[in-house]
């Protein structure tokens, strides 16, 4: 298990290779839950996580979502829009858009979950231009990028 993967459980319906979720914080029943330890208090809230494997033969029940089994999961690599020019492997600080248009198509990529200011990523990949319709970032690109 590298650095940037971290065991935790989740509800068994959802454990598969790829599913990703946004930790969305400690539920109060969590907080009494003898499981909390294990599950929930090495996630940090508001991230994105993807599950990169699942060990079936550790299950154990939850109040709150029934049956739970034990996950190697990772924070999920992103796709944010970010100005031309970055290469991959480079390391830089994020810095948000501020767009507010929520119906523009490229809102999830310059206001995308998981990712905040400050946070130091590393690009992946370049992945191409935002689609067209939005003046604000018009020479921005499309990057996978991780969060360190």
């Amino acid at each position: 298990m590298s650095n940037d993967e971290t065991i935790s459980l989740v509800p068994s319906r959802l454990a598969s290779k790829g599913f990703r979720f946004i930790f969305e914080g400690i539920s109060e029943v969590c907080r009494r839950c003898k499981l909390r330890a294990a599950c929930v208090d090495g996630l940090e809230e508001k991230r994105v996580y993807e599950v990169i494997d699942v060990n079936w033969k550790k299950k154990f029940s939850c109040p709150l979502h029934g049956e739970v089994v034990v996950v190697t999961l990772k924070k999920a690599h992103l796709i944010v829009a970010l100005p031309p020019g970055l290469i991959e492997g480079v390391i830089t600080q994020y810095k948000p858009i501020g767009c507010e248009n929520i119906l523009c198509k490229n809102f999830p990529y310059c206001s995308p979950e998981g990712i905040r200011q400050g946070d130091k990523i590393r690009v992946i990949r370049k992945i191409g231009p935002i689609e067209e319709g939005c003046d604000r970032v018009l020479d921005y690109r499309l990057y996978e990028v991780e969060i360190k």
